[in-house]
C-alpha cells in the first residue's frame, strides 16, 4: 500500500507552504462558519480546500513552484515590515531613523549629536537632519 502511494505521488507537487496557508485559512473559515452559519464562508472554505488539493496533486511543478515563491515573497514582505518595526521600536531611545530623500533608503543615526550631515549608504547623497 505504501509503495502504491509513493508511486502515485511521484512527480507531483505535494504539500508546501502555500498549501499549508490555504488549509489553515479554510479551517479558520469553517470555524467562523460554525458560529455564523454563513453559506458564503462555507463555499469559500470548500474552494480553498479544493484548490489546496488540486495544488498538492498537480504535476505542473514549475507553476506550483512559482505560486509558492509568490506566496513567500508576499509573506516575507509583510513579516519583514513587522520585524523592522520591532527593531526600530527597540532602538528608539538610542537612535533616530531617517529616510533618504532621493532613494527612500532607511538610515540609522545615533541620537544626541545635534545637527549632522547624513550620507546615504546606497546612493551617497548627503542630507542634513537633527539627531
Amino acid at each position: 500500500m505504501r509503495n502504491r502511494l509513493l508511486q502515485f505521488m511521484a512527480g507531483r507537487c505535494g504539500p508546501d507552504g502555500f498549501n499549508q496557508f490555504l488549509s489553515i485559512a479554510a479551517l479558520i473559515c469553517l470555524v467562523i462558519n460554525l458560529f455564523t452559519g454563513s453559506v458564503t464562508l462555507y463555499v469559500i472554505a470548500l474552494a480553498l480546500l479544493v484548490y489546496s488539493l488540486y495544488r498538492m496533486f498537480s504535476r505542473n511543478l514549475a507553476r506550483r513552484y512559482q505560486e509558492n515563491m509568490a506566496y513567500y515573497r508576499l509573506r516575507n514582505r509583510i513579516t519583514g515590515w513587522f520585524k523592522g518595526f520591532a527593531e526600530r521600536f527597540r532602538q528608539r531611545r538610542t537612535h533616530r531613523f531617517y529616510r533618504c530623500p532621493s532613494c527612500r533608503c532607511r538610515v540609522r543615526v545615533p541620537k544626541g549629536v545635534g545637527k549632522i550631515a547624513i550620507t546615504c549608504p546606497s546612493c551617497h547623497r548627503e542630507f542634513i537632519k537633527k539627531a
